[in-house]
């Protein structure tokens, strides 16, 4: 992913799927204004722990990817209402995901 879209500071949809990434940047914690990621049909392994920096984050769609688990900070997402990881290899889910509203 190109740094200069982390610099979109009013970005608040970004569509990345079907793209063969690996990873997604820690800054995409910059990103304040996000409310829909999509990152379904990669090849992603793990999430930064800055994703919960995104807290106007409602959607955040990782179907399809190689998840194994999720970074603890996914429940400072506090307006996450969808939350999609079907098709990964996740084994476990932080305990205090039940805290989203």
């Amino acid at each position: 992913i190109p740094a200069v879209i982390y610099r979109i500071t009013s970005l608040r949809k970004l569509f990345l799927n079907f793209n063969k990434l690996t990873s997604i940047a820690p800054e995409v914690g910059c990103l304040s204004e996000l409310r829909s990621l999509t990152l379904n049909d990669n090849r992603i392994t793990s999430l930064p722990d800055t994703i919960g920096d995104l807290s106007n984050l409602d959607l955040l769609d990782c179907a399809k990817n190689h998840l194994t688990e999720l970074p603890l900070t996914i429940v400072c997402c506090r307006s996450l209402s969808q939350l999609v990881l079907k098709y990964n290899k996740l084994t476990e889910i932080p305990l205090r995901i039940g805290d989203l509203k």
